[in-house]
């Protein structure tokens, strides 16, 4: 199976936004991504491991990175995207997000949204949110937000 390159390019013409989306992606699905890759987290050298790694929070700083520079997350979560889509199949792997919801082009309805508490994913919508709003990666609790 040949796998897809990923979407809005890479490097310097890449979408700034995508990481952010790819990443919020991981974090609403990690038990399934988790799963589908079969990683048990006891390997530390896996993509979705070294993601992980790379955005808990350090000690005492709840906000802070504990691993590379945020830029470095670009190269994390396109290692998790391949590896997704060698896995289930799907072509969109992580970061087909944008195009898996429902509204409408140009309806721009009031959202609530939750963000990242480590501000490095774009986050979810109110209908992504199924039970406690917490950061499945980072495990800090999302924050509420109206968008206006």
């Amino acid at each position: 199976m040949g796998v897809l390159p990923i979407p809005d390019g890479a490097g310097a013409d890449r979408d700034p936004g995508l990481t952010a989306f790819g990443l919020a992606y991981v974090c609403e699905h990690l038990a399934e991504i988790r799963t589908d890759l079969g990683d048990d987290s006891c390997d530390p050298d896996t993509p979705l491991q070294r993601l992980l790694t790379a955005v808990q929070p350090r000690t005492g700083q709840p906000t802070a990175l504990s691993g590379a520079d945020p830029s470095g997350l670009d190269a994390l979560v396109d290692a998790v995207h391949l590896a997704v889509v060698r896995a289930t199949g799907d072509a969109w792997g992580v970061y087909g997000q944008a195009t898996r919801h429902t509204t409408l082009a140009g309806v721009a309805p009031v959202e609530i949204v939750y963000r990242c508490p480590l501000g490095v994913c774009a986050g979810r919508l109110r209908d992504q949110v199924t039970g406690p709003t917490r950061c499945e990666v980072g495990g800090g609790p999302l924050r509420r937000e109206r968008l206006s």
